[in-house]
């Protein structure tokens, strides 16, 4: 049925985009020109499309009604199930088109995008009123797309969903009990008489064939033993004759000669005779065998007709009879059925308009739980983005003061001019202060990141191998860590396979689009035990490398691929 539709639909299109001005000579090549363009066009999209998805946005220019119905119909021929269908961008085509792919690929399609398109009145009617088990709906960036325009089609779209389509369902279920009922009590009736008609028709035959076969068997034994009575006869003569003429050496050497000779004569005129006879014979046989075949053939065919047609006359007689007399008994049952029915309907139409409330109020409650969801996850990024800018702020502040001070200090210094020991004494206790600042001001702001870090978690923290050398009073360095406020003699070296891949070229394998993506690994974070990896493509990631499959993580130690 959908196949015929879509003909249909083909046939439409072929109407109305056929140019009337043309000649008839010439319509005909150019239609069939428009066809094997548009079969092409068809194969080059189906070609290079995923798995039960039908992607149409980098053939944009191409989609007309005309590709669309072809793509219908190569949907149908091939049996092909799309669950996702990407239309944006494409204007070109008009509900007629639409009409055709959405009967392709209606029952099955759960997910549409129809972004960024200038949508067209009648192809959203198509789509309200066809797709009714789409999840996924994308009208985003539409600039024809109003609240106006669907709120005109969701009332016929769910009084179609809600009333109409259960209404109708229900009805040809029932329509289709009563025929079902009908064809099966008809095909029943008619293989009894088929199959009592195929029963007399085959023991006739049976016999005809079984009698023909003892008449020959009959005939083949009687020549059998003729042929053997002469045969003795033949070969008595023959010895007789030999036995008697055998006397000396020359007679016998010619009667050898002339036996020989006579024997291969009569060697030759036996198979011809033979030849001929059998010929004959089985020429003979073949017309006694046909003539009697259709003889017997005609007989039974009369026969048969005669019994069929007094049995069915008989049958259609009493037939009527009953059909009658169920026709009444049908009216009063139908009438009763329809009493029944009008209850059951207005019981249900109840029933129905209770749980319609009753899922409105489930979904509003669901769309508002979504809509405090999404506020908070905007809260969440907003501040987040704010705290980060509010720190960079006053990092700049603080580098500026810094810069300041250092300019004064110097100016300073040089008008007062103090001695050597007062210089260098005041460099030191100015360095030390220095040092205690931008510790404190290190370690307030990795507590500031680190407060911002578990108020969002999709925020990227910082590494906190943040281990800095300055030097001791007695020529060895120690180490100092803002973050967590602790002075070593060594410098800790946690993690170090972990961060030694920082730098280190890496290849990622992704399972869904079956590519390989090249990037570098740039940071590692020891809270998360995660490596930071930035693509050619200009993507990042956070990944355990440690919970990647072996076959689908590749490292490049500036050497070969590991």
């Amino acid at each position: 049925m959908k196949q015929g539709k879509a003909r249909i639909e083909l046939g439409k299109v072929g109407a109305a985009v056929a140019s009337p001005v043309l000649p008839k000579r010439h319509h005909n090549n150019q239609t069939t020109v428009r066809s094997v363009q548009s079969n092409d066009d068809v194969d080059a999209i189906l070609m290079h499309q995923l798995p039960a998805t039908l992607d149409l946005r980098p053939h944009a220019a191409l989609v007309t009604d005309h590709v669309l119905v072809e793509l219908a119909i190569a949907i149908m021929q091939r049996k092909l199930t799309i669950s996702h269908l990407r239309i944006a961008g494409c204007n070109a085509f008009s509900a007629v088109g639409m009409r055709s792919l959405v009967h392709a690929i209606g029952p099955h399609l759960k997910s549409l995008d129809y972004s960024a398109s200038i949508v067209k009145r009648d192809v959203l009617k198509v789509l309200v009123t066809r797709l009714e088990d789409l999840r996924e709906l994308d009208f985003s960036s539409c600039a024809t797309l109003s609240s106006d325009v669907l709120r005109d089609f969701m009332p016929s779209s769910w009084r179609r969903i809600q009333l109409e389509v259960p209404a109708a369902k229900r009805l040809k279920q029932w329509y289709m009990m009563l025929r079902l009922v009908r064809e099966v009590n008809r095909r029943a009736f008619d293989t009894s008489v088929a199959r009592r008609s195929a029963t007399t028709i085959q023991a006739l035959v049976r016999g005809f064939l079984v009698r023909a076969r003892l008449d020959r068997d009959a005939n083949n034994m009687f020549r059998l033993h003729v042929g053997n009575v002469a045969a003795t006869k033949i070969q008595t003569r023959y010895r007789g004759h030999f036995v008697r003429h055998g006397t000396t050496m020359v007679n016998q050497a010619l009667h050898r000669m002339r036996v020989r000779v006579a024997e291969q004569r009569r060697v030759r005129c036996a198979v011809m005779v033979q030849r001929s006879y059998r010929a004959r014979l089985n020429r003979c046989r073949l017309v006694e065998i046909t003539h009697v075949n259709s003889l017997r053939r005609r007989q039974c065919h009369d026969a048969a007709s005669k019994l069929q047609r007094l049995y069915r006359s008989r049958a259609a007689r009493a037939q009527t009879a009953v059909l009658r007399r169920a026709m009444e008994e049908h009216k009063a049952w139908k009438r009763h059925q329809v009493r029944v029915a009008v209850r059951l309907q207005s019981n249900w139409r109840r029933h129905a308009a209770r749980r319609t409330i009753d899922a409105a109020r489930v979904a509003h409650a669901e769309r508002v739980a979504k809509r405090h969801a999404g506020a908070t996850a905007v809260q969440r990024v907003g501040r987040g983005w704010l705290g980060r800018k509010k720190a960079l702020v006053r990092r700049t502040q603080w580098m500026a003061q810094t810069a300041a001070a250092k300019r004064l200090q110097r100016w300073w210094r040089r008008c007062l001019a103090p001695r050597a020991n007062t210089v260098a004494y005041q460099s030191l206790v100015a360095q030390i202060k220095l040092q205690l600042l931008a510790e404190a001001a290190d370690a307030e702001a990795k507590t500031e990141d680190r407060r911002k870090h578990d108020m969002d978690s999709a925020s990227e923290a910082d590494s906190e191998d943040d281990w800095y050398a300055y030097p001791g009073t007695n020529g060895q360095p120690w180490w100092f860590s803002p973050s967590r406020d602790q002075r070593q003699i060594v410098r800790p070296n946690c993690y170090a396979i972990a961060k030694s891949m920082v730098g280190l070229g890496v290849r990622v394998y992704w399972p869904f689009e079956a590519t390989w993506f090249q990037g570098r690994i740039v940071k590692y974070c020891t809270s998360k035990r995660k490596h930071k990896i930035e693509y050619l493509d200009g993507d990042k990631e956070w990944s355990v490398l440690d919970d990647v499959e072996v076959g689908h993580l590749q490292l490049f130690n500036h050497e070969c691929w590991l």
